[in-house]
């Protein structure tokens, strides 16, 4: 399923991105991506891909600005604490940090693309996520990464 934003989620979803990536780096939580884009291009990203997944499944985004650290991004009707992950790979996988394991979330989501257009992807319940399988060494650091083909589809 693809969902595409329009001018005013896109320019709320770039706004609070940037306020998060400033938040995040003042509050001293350590920014673990890996790769050569931008970090604020990539909070920017992900933060609309919150909002698009959010608009697939009807849902008020989390809005707020305080540090983001072992947290979830929305939370459904029944209960499920949601964490959004993006990538713009289209091969790309579900990837979740182990100190993760710790967080409240019950389930992560994968969620493809840039801005404005974002195909979800499918998803992956906690328990599912944080098994010795699961874990693989990427750029130099452990992380439990799921295949495209292993999320469940929405």
């Amino acid at each position: 399923m693809e969902v595409e934003l329009d001018n005013g989620e896109i320019l709320m979803a770039t706004m609070l991105g940037l306020l998060r990536n400033s938040v995040n780096r003042a509050a001293g939580v350590v920014d673990r991506k890996k790769g050569d884009l931008d970090p604020s291009r990539m909070d920017i990203d992900g933060m609309a891909a919150e909002v698009a997944f959010c608009k697939f499944q009807n849902l008020y985004p989390d809005f707020s600005i305080s540090p983001q650290k072992l947290t979830y991004d929305c939370l459904t009707s029944d209960g499920n604490k949601v964490d959004i992950k993006q990538t713009h790979y289209p091969d790309g996988r579900l990837l979740v940090n182990p100190d993760k394991v710790e967080s409240e979330t019950t389930h992560y989501v994968l969620v493809i693309g840039r801005v404005p257009k974002f195909q979800m992807v499918g998803y992956a319940e906690k328990a599912d996520v944080f098994v010795d399988e699961n874990l693989v060494d990427l750029h130099g650091r452990k992380v439990y990464a799921i295949t495209q083909g292993n999320l469940k589809k929405f």
